[in-house]
């Protein structure tokens, strides 16, 4: 018989709710670890904040993926359920709803939401020793290599994103003059000061990084500082509404005549597509659609199957990748699995994304975040469609 994966969406008027009876040290499988005979996984995602345009595409490639995992018969035969939680990008929601899971047992709490959420879920599942796994989310180089989390696992480092950046730059244009904007939380500020630190080294002209607030009303003026500088290359980095977009529109408005570089997140291939923009850059850790692989089309097939049918298969790219990390994790751990167990079963984890990224997926007990190729992608306004403008580079193991 096919077993579908539950997902509960629980309402923020019961995150106060304790299940009596679920509490565990660790040290033992609870109810929803054996009893129940599946395994129990937590989301706490941006389902209605500020950012849930970032997050909702990754959400649902996850949801999507246990969906057609459950389907094909589960982990060894047991069910994985996914339980989703809407933190609204808060800090508070996020620690309240890690440690409700925790409570009730999950192995594993993802995490999608901006760092300053994931910052105060982290010790609400220390003790117990239940991984957090952000999505879509690259942490601060400190959290993941200098001072590792034990328990915090991270899709990529802010740092090496931005450094990785500027040796593009330096490699395609030797001598350029760059800027950057970033939003007012760490991991996006890291991100753009090491393009800008890493541009100097390689003889770059290292501009500004401009940070804009949480609260972006009104991105002119943030644009008008970068635009007077006129800059041959302006980085941005954090969510498309403060660092994307919004900036560029007025970039170009005021005649700034540039390259913008953006990451690759969920929903920029959809954007790059309507910018047809050939001085638009972004990159990423996975395949584009237009560089079609094996598991990419069976992303695609899930989708079809499973999906809601209002998001491009395109965009729940990193929601899937998560859903990799976990299943190979989860099926690592074996059954029972102790939420004690699970952060030393993460740092040995090896995923073949089957050509869905350039490198496998690992981790280490010194390195809790996955240094990936990245591939830097433009459109082609011959040819009328995204192209990439290179291999894959970069990358550590």
């Amino acid at each position: 018989m096919i077993r579908k994966i539950s997902i509960l969406v629980l309402s923020l008027a019961l995150l106060g709710a304790v299940v009596s009876g679920c509490g565990s040290d660790g040290g033992e499988a609870t109810a929803s670890e054996s009893e129940d005979g599946k395994y129990v996984v937590g989301l706490t995602t941006d389902a209605t904040g500020p950012t849930a345009g970032l997050f909702s595409d990754a959400r649902e490639g996850l949801q999507v993926f246990f969906e057609q995992l459950n389907a094909e018969g589960g982990i060894d035969g047991h069910e994985v359920e996914l339980v989703v939680e809407d933190n609204q990008a808060t800090p508070e929601n996020a620690a309240s709803q890690t440690r409700q899971f925790v409570s009730d047992g999950a192995q594993v709490v993802v995490l999608s939401a901006p760092s300053v959420a994931i910052q105060a879920a982290v010790p609400e599942a220390a003790d117990a020793g239940v991984p957090i796994l952000t999505v879509e989310v690259p942490c601060v180089r400190e959290l993941v290599r200098e001072q590792v989390q034990p328990n915090l696992f991270c899709f990529g480092e802010g740092e090496a994103d931005g450094e990785r950046v500027a040796e593009f730059i330096a490699d395609q244009d030797p001598g350029a003059s760059v800027a950057g904007v970033s939003y007012d939380v760490p991991t996006s500020r890291a991100s753009i000061d090491a393009t800008l630190n890493k541009g100097k080294e390689l003889g770059l002209e290292a501009g500004e990084n401009v940070v804009v607030p949480l609260d972006l009303s009104d991105p002119g003026p943030y644009a008008a500082r970068i635009a007077k500088a006129n800059p041959d290359y302006v980085v941005g980095y954090g969510t498309w509404e403060h660092t994307g977009g919004p900036i560029l529109d007025e970039l170009r408005r005021r005649g700034w005549k540039g390259t913008y570089i953006f990451p690759g997140l969920s929903r920029v291939q959809g954007y790059t597509e309507d910018l047809k923009d050939p001085d638009f850059v972004t990159y990423a850790w996975d395949t584009f659609k237009v560089d079609s692989n094996a598991e990419l089309d069976r992303l695609i097939a899930a989708a079809e199957e499973y999906g809601s049918g209002d998001v491009d298969p395109g965009s729940m790219v990193y929601g899937w990748q998560a859903g990799l990390i976990i299943a190979q994790a989860l099926a690592d751990c074996g059954f029972p699995c102790k939420q004690k167990d699970m952060a030393s079963v993460f740092e040995q984890v090896e995923v073949d994304t089957n050509g869905l990224t350039g490198a496998p997926i690992t981790f280490a007990p010194d390195r809790h975040a996955p240094i990936l190729p990245v591939k830097f992608y433009r459109w082609n306004p011959q040819s009328k469609g995204i192209e990439a403008i290179t291999d894959w580079v970069g990358g550590e193991q």
